[in-house]
This record gives C-alpha cells, sequence and structure tokens, in this order.
C-alpha cells in the first residue's frame, strides 16, 4: 500500500511540470530514496541504477538495478505497475559512521554489472571520504563533479548522478 501511495504522490508531482501536450511517458525516470529515522531507513527504488552503504570501507548493496524483458529497458516510476516494481527495503542501521548511496545507472555501471558484482569500490569509497573533508558545500560540488567527470566520459554514455548521505 505504501508504495502505491509513493507512486501516486511521484505522478503528481510530475503532471504538475508537465507541458501542454506532454504524455507522462515523457517524463519516464528511475526513482530512488533513501529516508532515515533513529537507527532504521528506508529505501525504495524502480529502475536501473542501485542504492547501498558503505561503512569502514565496505561496500555492501541495498537494491539493485531492475532492467525489463530487454536489453537496455528498465523500469520506470510513471509506468502504470510502478508500485508492483518498485523495490523496499527496511534496513536497520546498527552504526553511527555509515555512508548511505544512490547511483544512477551511468554512475552504477562502473562499480557494478550482473555477472561480476561489486567491483572499483576503492574509488567510490575514497570519493566519499574525500567529499566528507570538504569544508563547505561549493567545495563538496566541485568534488562531485570531479567524480562524475572520472565516471561519465570513460565508462558510460548514459545519465551520472550520485547522492550521497553520511550519517
Amino acid at each position: 500500500q505504501a508504495t502505491k501511495v509513493l507512486v501516486e504522490e511521484a505522478r503528481k508531482a510530475i503532471t504538475k511540470i508537465m507541458a501542454e501536450g506532454d504524455l507522462i511517458e515523457d517524463y519516464n525516470t528511475t526513482f530512488m530514496a533513501i529516508a532515515v529515522k533513529e537507527k532504521q531507513c528506508i529505501v525504495v527504488h524502480i529502475g536501473d541504477g542501485l542504492t547501498g552503504f558503505e561503512k569502514d570501507g565496505k561496500v555492501g548493496i541495498i537494491t539493485y538495478p531492475m532492467n525489463g524483458e530487454y536489453a537496455n529497458t528498465t523500469y520506470f516510476i510513471t509506468e502504470d505497475n510502478a508500485e508492483y516494481m518498485m523495490q523496499c527495503r527496511l534496513v536497520e542501521l546498527k552504526s553511527k559512521s555509515i555512508r548511505l548511496f544512490c547511483l544512477s545507472d551511468g554512475s552504477a555501471d562502473l562499480y557494478y554489472n550482473s555477472v561480476f558484482g561489486l567491483r572499483n569500490t576503492n574509488s567510490l569509497v575514497y570519493c566519499f571520504k574525500e567529499i566528507e573533508e570538504c569544508e563547505n558545500q561549493t567545495e563538496r560540488l566541485g568534488c562531485l563533479e570531479r567524480l562524475l567527470g572520472y565516471i561519465s566520459p570513460r565508462f558510460t554514455a548514459d545519465d551520472c548522478s550520485i547522492s550521497v548521505m553520511s550519517l
């Protein structure tokens, strides 16, 4: 039931920004969110990309990319059956020193594939630490831009987004 409400609210928000004559399908998008309260978090995700965590230099996956029936297809928050395709995970946070992250498919391509699993995670951990050491928002944005600039031209032609939350 909660995923149905979430999908409905996301679709309402999308329809508010649609131009006249646009179709909801014109706004197909992957959706990932992490909400934290006390010692738990809830992670919701539909589409490609992935969500994960980093603790003491170890990286793990919370939700995996969901691809469709054919190559280069996925599921979107705008689809009629989105609430049935959405991954929803409740995660116990046993430690205060943890990073939670969302990677769009372009960013995730560098760190995960379905055959080999996780890879290159040392560079991800390094980047997270570098971002945390920045003294202000401007420095953090510059660090993220460098990270995305490293990933994008070398490893993917797809979109590259990264969200990181340090607890």
